[in-house]
């Protein structure tokens, strides 16, 4: 569940911000460090540290919700995403 959440993350950040090329490996470009701290069908929980191009570090706010009325579905957590990157917003 938590390379989904990872993945999902990652493809919601590309969407949202076409804007920043986040390529793995490549150390002219922005990071990201995301933590799944929290991955059941009934809870998320996340936390991020944002990489800027020249290696400086931002640590983000942790963010974790319940979803009480029903599982997790991808709606759900983009909706949380959305709530996630508006709490971190990225320092670059």
């Amino acid at each position: 569940m938590a390379q989904t959440i990872c993945d999902e993350f990652i493809s919601y950040l590309r969407e949202t911000r076409p804007d920043l090329a986040f390529r793995p490996g490549d150390p002219a470009a922005p990071g990201i460090e995301l933590l799944v701290t929290h991955a059941t069908e009934r809870g998320l929980g996340l936390d991020i540290i944002w990489i800027a191009a020249n290696g400086q570090k931002s640590a983000g706010l942790p963010l974790k919700t319940a979803f009480f009325d029903r599982s997790s579905d991808k709606i759900l957590r983009r909706t949380f995403y959305t709530a996630f990157l508006r709490q971190n917003p990225l320092p670059f």
